[in-house]
């Protein structure tokens, strides 16, 4: 799909690699694994919220702003269960 619309998909990463890029081996609470999931969702939310610009085809805009939807919803749901408190203001991703 990602070819099909004219772009390169990532390469392919070992488990090896996301354990030292996400510093997993660091993770001593599960503070802190709700933390990097959120920020990790919020990321996933911008990335599919900053590309809908770019596309043509409709039936791509439709999946990444549903993918982007989705995202945001896990990034809500992970912050309540750090306790973070819902924002007064609209909060803005990219």
């Amino acid at each position: 799909m990602v070819r099909e619309a004219g772009g390169t998909p990532v390469e392919a990463r070992s488990d090896a690699d996301y354990i030292e890029a996400l510093a997993l081996a660091t993770l001593t609470s599960e503070a802190e694994v709700v933390a990097l999931a959120t920020r990790l969702e919020q990321g996933a939310t911008n990335a599919y919220t900053g590309q809908v610009a770019a596309l043509s085809d409709k039936g791509l805009v439709h999946l990444f702003t549903q993918l982007s939807a989705d995202e945001a919803v896990h990034w809500a749901t992970l912050n309540n269960a750090a306790g973070t408190a819902i924002p007064a203001q609209a909060f803005l991703f990219v």
